[in-house]
Protein backbone atom coordinates (compact mmCIF):
# COMPACT_ATOMS: atom_id res chain seq x y z
CA UNK A 1 0.00 0.00 0.00
CA UNK A 2 1.66 3.40 -0.94
CA UNK A 3 0.40 6.03 1.68
CA UNK A 4 0.78 9.64 2.67
CA UNK A 5 3.24 9.65 5.72
CA UNK A 6 0.73 12.47 7.12
CA UNK A 7 -1.85 9.92 7.40
CA UNK A 8 -1.87 9.37 11.32
CA UNK A 9 -2.57 6.03 11.89
CA UNK A 10 -4.54 5.45 9.27
CA UNK A 11 -1.98 3.00 7.53
CA UNK A 12 -3.10 0.47 10.13
CA UNK A 13 -6.39 0.00 7.47
CA UNK A 14 -4.12 -0.71 5.14
CA UNK A 15 -2.61 -3.45 7.38
CA UNK A 16 -5.85 -5.19 8.70
CA UNK A 17 -7.07 -5.29 4.99
CA UNK A 18 -4.29 -7.47 3.91
CA UNK A 19 -1.47 -5.19 2.63
CA UNK A 20 2.10 -6.79 2.10
CA UNK A 21 3.65 -3.61 2.92
CA UNK A 22 3.73 0.11 3.61
CA UNK A 23 5.12 2.44 1.76
CA UNK A 24 4.92 5.72 2.90
CA UNK A 25 5.43 8.65 0.80
CA UNK A 26 6.43 11.99 2.60
CA UNK A 27 6.87 15.18 1.94
CA UNK A 28 9.81 16.35 -0.84
CA UNK A 29 13.69 15.50 0.20
CA UNK A 30 14.31 19.50 0.70
CA UNK A 31 11.57 19.08 3.92
CA UNK A 32 12.30 17.21 6.45
CA UNK A 33 10.51 19.91 9.08
CA UNK A 34 7.04 18.23 7.90
CA UNK A 35 7.86 15.31 10.78
CA UNK A 36 7.39 16.85 13.97
CA UNK A 37 5.62 13.74 15.76
CA UNK A 38 5.66 10.02 14.67
CA UNK A 39 3.82 8.81 17.59
CA UNK A 40 1.00 7.20 14.90
CA UNK A 41 4.00 5.19 13.04
CA UNK A 42 4.51 3.08 16.04
CA UNK A 43 3.01 0.51 17.62
CA UNK A 44 3.94 -0.86 21.44
CA UNK A 45 4.13 -4.45 19.95
CA UNK A 46 5.57 -6.38 17.72
CA UNK A 47 4.05 -5.96 14.08
CA UNK A 48 6.15 -7.96 11.23
CA UNK A 49 4.55 -5.92 8.43
CA UNK A 50 7.66 -3.91 6.39
CA UNK A 51 7.44 -0.27 6.34
CA UNK A 52 9.28 1.74 3.96
CA UNK A 53 9.69 5.02 3.35
CA UNK A 54 10.02 7.47 0.14
CA UNK A 55 10.30 11.49 -0.41
CA UNK A 56 7.39 12.52 -3.04
CA UNK A 57 10.06 14.07 -5.50
CA UNK A 58 11.31 10.35 -5.92
CA UNK A 59 7.58 8.67 -5.60
CA UNK A 60 6.55 11.24 -8.47
CA UNK A 61 9.11 10.57 -10.49
CA UNK A 62 8.18 6.63 -10.49
CA UNK A 63 4.51 7.32 -11.13
CA UNK A 64 3.54 5.98 -7.04
CA UNK A 65 1.27 9.59 -6.65
CA UNK A 66 -0.53 8.25 -9.93
CA UNK A 67 -1.40 4.67 -8.94
CA UNK A 68 1.65 2.75 -10.49
CA UNK A 69 2.63 -0.38 -9.48
CA UNK A 70 6.19 -1.26 -7.77
CA UNK A 71 7.61 -4.37 -6.75
CA UNK A 72 9.87 -3.40 -3.39
CA UNK A 73 12.79 -5.32 -2.40
CA UNK A 74 14.70 -5.46 1.15
CA UNK A 75 17.42 -7.59 2.77
CA UNK A 76 16.05 -7.15 5.56
CA UNK A 77 14.61 -9.46 7.65
CA UNK A 78 12.30 -9.79 10.99
CA UNK A 79 13.82 -11.33 13.97
CA UNK A 80 12.20 -12.08 17.17
CA UNK A 81 15.02 -11.08 19.77
CA UNK A 82 15.49 -10.95 23.08
CA UNK A 83 16.13 -7.76 24.94
CA UNK A 84 18.86 -7.09 27.63
CA UNK A 85 18.77 -5.01 30.74
CA UNK A 86 22.82 -4.19 31.92
CA UNK A 87 23.20 -3.17 35.24
CA UNK A 88 25.97 -1.84 37.38
CA UNK A 89 26.96 -1.80 41.32
CA UNK A 90 28.73 0.24 43.11
CA UNK A 91 29.07 -0.53 46.83
CA UNK A 92 29.17 2.20 48.69
CA UNK A 93 31.76 3.80 50.76
CA UNK A 94 29.77 3.61 54.12
CA UNK A 95 29.64 -0.24 55.36
CA UNK A 96 26.70 1.03 57.71
CA UNK A 97 24.92 1.85 54.36
CA UNK A 98 23.94 -1.40 53.42
CA UNK A 99 21.78 -3.11 51.97
CA UNK A 100 18.92 -2.77 49.85
CA UNK A 101 17.03 -0.59 51.69
CA UNK A 102 19.83 1.95 51.50
CA UNK A 103 20.33 1.28 47.70
CA UNK A 104 20.13 4.65 44.92
CA UNK A 105 19.25 3.86 41.78
CA UNK A 106 20.04 5.79 38.29
CA UNK A 107 18.50 4.38 35.05
CA UNK A 108 17.88 5.34 31.49
CA UNK A 109 16.52 3.76 28.76
CA UNK A 110 19.47 2.83 25.88
CA UNK A 111 17.57 1.94 23.08
CA UNK A 112 16.04 4.21 20.77
CA UNK A 113 13.27 3.54 17.43
CA UNK A 114 12.18 6.46 14.85
CA UNK A 115 10.10 5.43 11.93
CA UNK A 116 12.36 7.29 9.62
CA UNK A 117 16.59 7.24 10.05
CA UNK A 118 16.55 10.90 10.12
CA UNK A 119 13.74 11.11 12.69
CA UNK A 120 14.79 9.13 15.57
CA UNK A 121 12.85 9.43 18.47
CA UNK A 122 14.76 11.08 21.91
CA UNK A 123 17.87 11.64 20.84
CA UNK A 124 18.14 12.98 24.77
CA UNK A 125 18.85 9.32 25.15
CA UNK A 126 22.18 9.01 23.67
CA UNK A 127 22.88 11.84 26.51
CA UNK A 128 21.20 9.95 29.23
CA UNK A 129 23.65 6.59 28.65
CA UNK A 130 26.78 8.67 28.31
CA UNK A 131 25.83 10.49 31.31
CA UNK A 132 25.32 7.73 33.49
CA UNK A 133 28.50 5.49 31.86
CA UNK A 134 30.58 9.04 33.10
CA UNK A 135 28.71 8.76 36.48
CA UNK A 136 29.74 5.16 37.17
CA UNK A 137 33.42 6.24 36.34
CA UNK A 138 33.68 8.82 38.53
CA UNK A 139 31.86 6.90 41.33
CA UNK A 140 34.11 3.60 40.48
CA UNK A 141 36.86 6.04 41.95
CA UNK A 142 34.79 8.11 44.58
CA UNK A 143 31.51 5.93 45.36
CA UNK A 144 28.99 7.39 47.53
CA UNK A 145 27.99 6.39 50.68
CA UNK A 146 25.14 4.59 49.65
CA UNK A 147 25.60 1.73 47.07
CA UNK A 148 24.29 2.24 43.67
CA UNK A 149 22.45 0.91 40.91
CA UNK A 150 22.92 2.22 37.83
CA UNK A 151 20.71 0.26 35.10
CA UNK A 152 20.06 0.60 31.64
CA UNK A 153 16.86 -0.73 30.15
CA UNK A 154 16.56 -2.00 27.13
CA UNK A 155 12.99 -2.62 24.91
CA UNK A 156 11.91 1.08 25.69
CA UNK A 157 10.33 1.02 22.20
CA UNK A 158 8.01 -2.42 23.49
CA UNK A 159 6.20 -0.92 26.38
CA UNK A 160 9.14 -0.21 28.04
CA UNK A 161 9.48 -4.20 28.86
CA UNK A 162 12.95 -3.65 30.12
CA UNK A 163 11.67 -1.57 33.18
CA UNK A 164 8.79 -3.75 33.64
CA UNK A 165 11.04 -6.82 33.84
CA UNK A 166 12.95 -4.91 36.40
CA UNK A 167 10.11 -3.89 38.52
Amino acid sequence: AVIDYTCGDRWMEAARDGAAAILFVGAPDSDQTAYTTHDAHHLNASFDLPRFYVDRDVAAAHGLLEGASIRLFSRMGFQRLQGRNLFVMIPGADPGMDGSSNLVALACAYDTFGPLPFATRNPDRAANVAALIEAAAAFRHDPPPRALLIAFFDNEAQAQAGQFQFH
